[in-house]
């Protein structure tokens, strides 16, 4: 069933996300820095949502490249969430609110509900940053903020992107530092790295490297993977589960996922070593699965340290199937 597309040697990245979700980029941004990168087929998988994909479908046309219509859905297996890319459906169909799109619904309203509360709570408690000037300024979520968000689905690093562009507007010192690493210093405590690289910088405008409005995100409601495939095989959508071996996916999950009715095993990808994609391969072809590529692209911080259409090691993405194999995967 693997099948690598017409032309073995086009660039594929199949996994890559936009300001909708995690992402920095706009949708036209991240097709502009595909055509830069060479990648001749590409595919938008925001986290729960496709608002991205009519801007992305337009940048695509206008820049020659082809776009395959995509998401990353959350599901819930085995007491951890994991990942299934969707891929193929019709994006026009969300207003029918279908299961599929009616869960995207589910999960974008339960982040929102979630920023609301964080919003509350930085306006009784804001970070005070001491300006160059030896004033202090307050900052804090607005309304003006929140309403930036209406048509994504909010996340922790979006409070990265917005603090940034507060603190630059006072303190010229942040420019030079990346949205991604504002949000690991400020909002998320697992990376100690940046401590030597920004704690100066920070404490020097009064801010710690700790977890500021720390209103607890509780666990959205999420579907088994069995209801997600089957939601996404009701849209004509090909399900492949992403990064499996990011999330501890092995042999006996893959059958299990297969007999649920899974089309593909993202196989490709910087977060797998040549070993891990070999075993991914054999277990792909095991259960007539098809291998697919993608990056899970964010930005150039993102912690994976991916470049866009590359593997870890920096080769271009050529092997694993093509658009024209998984649209015949879906409509088979």
């Amino acid at each position: 069933m693997h099948s690598a597309g017409r032309d073995a040697r086009l660039i594929r990245d199949f996994h890559l996300h936009t300001c909708y979700s995690d992402g920095i980029y706009t949708p036209r941004e991240l097709v502009g820095y595909a055509k830069e990168q060479a990648v001749g087929e590409l595919a938008i998988t925001d986290h729960n949502i496709v608002s991205g994909l009519e801007e992305g479908a337009r940048a695509a046309h206008e820049a020659g490249i082809a776009l395959l219509s995509g998401v990353e859905m959350s599901a819930l297996y085995g007491g951890r969430e994991v990942h299934i890319l969707g891929y193929g459906f019709d994006p026009k169909r969300r207003e029918e609110r279908s299961p599929l799109f009616a869960y995207m619904d589910e999960l974008q309203a339960h982040q929102h509900r979630w920023l609301e509360e964080v919003a509350a709570h930085s306006r009784e408690n804001p970070i005070v940053v001491k300006t160059e000037g030896g004033g202090t300024v307050q900052i804090s979520l607005t309304a003006q903020d929140l309403a930036r968000f209406s048509r994504s689905i909010p996340n922790g690093f979006n409070l990265g992107v917005l603090i940034k562009e507060k603190l630059e507007r006072v303190c010229p010192a942040f420019r030079d530092v990346p949205a991604r690493h504002v949000f690991y210093f400020l909002f998320w405590r697992k990376e100690p790295l940046f401590l030597a690289r920004y704690e100066e910088l920070f404490a020097g405008h009064g801010m710690e490297n700790r977890k500021y409005w720390d209103v607890e995100n509780e666990s959205p409601p999420l579907r088994p993977p069995e209801e997600v495939i089957a939601m996404l095989r009701m849209e004509h959508a090909l399900p492949v589960i992403a990064h499996p071996a990011e999330m501890k996916i092995g042999e006996g999950e893959i059958a299990e996922l297969s007999g649920m009715g899974l089309g593909g095993v993202e196989v490709y990808t910087p977060k797998h070593g040549q070993a891990q994609a070999a075993f991914y391969e054999g277990l792909a072809d095991r259960h007539g699965l098809l291998r697919t590529s993608g990056t899970d692209y964010h930005d150039p911080f993102w912690r994976a340290k991916a470049d866009f259409g590359r593997d870890r090691e920096g080769r271009p993405l050529t092997s694993g199937a093509g658009i024209e194999a998984i649209l015949q995967a879906c409509s088979a």
